[in-house]
């Protein structure tokens, strides 16, 4: 019996390691990441819906800024842009996010010159455990993209977009990252598509799998998304898994049935590669999620966070 536990005690020492079953790989070690973009609502355009009589008085960012970190949080995004972030925003949401257990960095890209006075911004924000930001860019919808200016018809606001590459530490590869805001003009918001087009070539000059995402300000059936679908693949399109929810704009009067109108659906993910097989979208959703606010159950902002489920293979 003695001989028969020292034999296999021997045997145990001498089998080797690399026959023991390799642990699986964590979603994120396999390039999962959870991308997407969220317009939070700017301070004083919220004061201006209310004045107006357009908007309940809760709704007011005071009331509802914790509100707008705990859905950044509890989205659960790995990277994604903002919009509309004005003074209050910059300065009190990068702190209300970390307070609700967010990780993130932040980086705000200011849209209006200095000799406007005006300070309103969107941005890239990433976790800054996973993501390193590179080969920055700002440019303007205009027909002069490379300074701070105003195009076409888009007579009261800057619109801009930014560009990154982005290295996933996890995983040692790169990507490019792009957001906009959209201007509001029809011209404007039409002609920005062929820029965006533009800028992804001059700035994604490897052929990286390519992200780009934000406020629209356009419709499915817009001039500007028909164009930018001739570069880009709509990540609602094809995603694998997605949410029934479709509209991502519910107004400063919060009416949850413009999210069932396609119509609505001006906050948008979309993906591209020469390889066809670089990526993969898994889910498409809008976090519909609503919170308490003061004495009120209501959306943060004026639109829902949403966010695409992506594999960088």
């Amino acid at each position: 019996m003695k001989k028969l536990i020292l034999m296999l005690l021997v045997f145990a020492l001498i089998t080797p390691i690399s026959e023991a079953k390799p642990k699986k790989q964590s979603p994120e070690k396999d390039g999962t990441m959870l991308v997407g973009t969220y317009n939070v609502w700017t301070k004083a355009a919220r004061a201006g819906k209310i004045r107006r009589g357009q908007s309940p008085k809760y709704r007011n960012w005071d009331n509802c800024k914790e509100a707008v970190a705990q859905i950044i949080v509890d989205t659960g995004f790995d990277i994604f842009s903002i919009q509309e972030a004005d003074a209050a925003v910059q300065e009190e949401l990068p702190a209300l996010v970390k307070k609700a257990g967010g990780k993130y960095a932040f980086w705000f890209c200011q849209a209006y010159p200095p000799e406007s006075g005006r300070n309103a911004c969107g941005g890239i924000v990433y976790r800054k455990d996973r993501f390193k930001l590179t080969d920055k860019h700002i440019f303007w919808m205009s027909p002069t993209p490379d300074e701070p200016s105003k195009g076409w018809d888009e007579k009261k606001y800057y619109r801009i977009a930014a560009s990154a590459i982005v290295f996933d530490k996890w995983t040692g590869k790169r990507f490019h990252f792009m957001y906009t805001h959209g201007p509001l003009g029809k011209t404007a918001n039409a002609n920005s598509a062929p820029i965006i087009i533009e800028r992804e070539k001059m700035y994604n000059k490897d052929g990286l799998v390519s992200i780009f995402v934000g406020d629209m300000n356009a419709r499915p059936n817009s001039p500007f998304v028909q164009t930018i679908r001739t570069h880009y693949k709509d990540a609602i399109d094809v995603a694998k898994g997605r949410t029934t929810v479709e509209g991502t704009f519910t107004g400063a009067n919060e009416d949850i049935k413009n999210l069932s109108m396609p119509e609505r659906r001006i906050d948008q993910i979309y993906i591209r590669s020469n390889n066809p097989n670089a990526y993969e979208v898994l889910y498409y959703d809008v976090n519909t999620n609503k919170y308490n606010v003061g004495d009120a159950v209501t959306f943060p902002s004026d639109h829902c966070p949403v966010s695409a489920k992506i594999r960088i293979k």
